[in-house]
């Protein structure tokens, strides 16, 4: 039941960021587990879109080698949460 959860939060992630212009996922399909990683075109700096999330209070990584956003959804992670994500999300690619 914890691990459908999670499947189900990480693809519902996955579905809102794949229909975001300027993100692209690693993978072609959603995720097997909670995992989300992902870029944004035209960004150098991920650090950058970390940062300003954080501001906002939602955290995700970046990884280092290649550089790649991070997002994780957890058996705690709800519809709500995922939805702010996004919304943060949309909201630098429009500053930029």
């Amino acid at each position: 039941e914890r691990l459908f959860k999670i499947k189900h939060l990480s693809s519902v992630l996955w579905g809102k960021l794949n229909q975001i212009k300027n993100i692209k996922l690693i993978l072609n399909s959603p995720p097997p587990s909670g995992i989300v990683s992902f870029s944004i075109n035209g960004i150098n700096s991920p650090e950058e879109v970390v940062k300003y999330l954080g501001q906002n209070k939602l955290w995700i990584r970046v990884l280092e080698d290649p550089k790649w956003l991070r997002a994780c959804v957890h058996i705690t992670t709800d519809l709500e949460e995922i939805d702010n994500l996004v919304f943060g999300l949309k909201n630098f690619i429009t500053a930029k």
